[in-house]
């Protein structure tokens, strides 16, 4: 979805930026400085939007669910390595 389709535009364009910049002088840092403040922005002006958490009750240790379901554990793990390593080859794809 849109999170996946942000995530491959940024890859590529960290790429896109590096052959445009280079990697002399400031200019690149400079850029860097500037989009990674403009990324704070949401972040800061959520800051206050959280709820609060209250323990009601017992609470336990979340590694526990790891040995309850191995397999669905086991699910996300080879999900999450091919999911990773479809996303790392999306740069590659773009600049073909």
């Amino acid at each position: 979805g849109i999170y996946a389709t942000l995530l491959s535009l940024g890859f590529a364009s960290g790429p896109w930026l590096f052959a445009h910049l280079g990697s002399g002088g400031f200019l690149p840092f400079g850029v860097t400085i500037v989009l990674v403040m403009l990324a704070a922005i949401p972040v800061l002006a959520a800051r206050n939007e959280s709820p609060a958490i209250v323990a009601d009750g017992e609470t336990s240790h979340s590694l526990r669910y790891v040995w309850m379901v191995p397999t669905a554990t086991f699910a996300v793990l080879v999900f999450g390595a091919v999911e990773t390593g479809g996303f790392s080859l999306f740069p590659v794809y773009g600049n073909r």
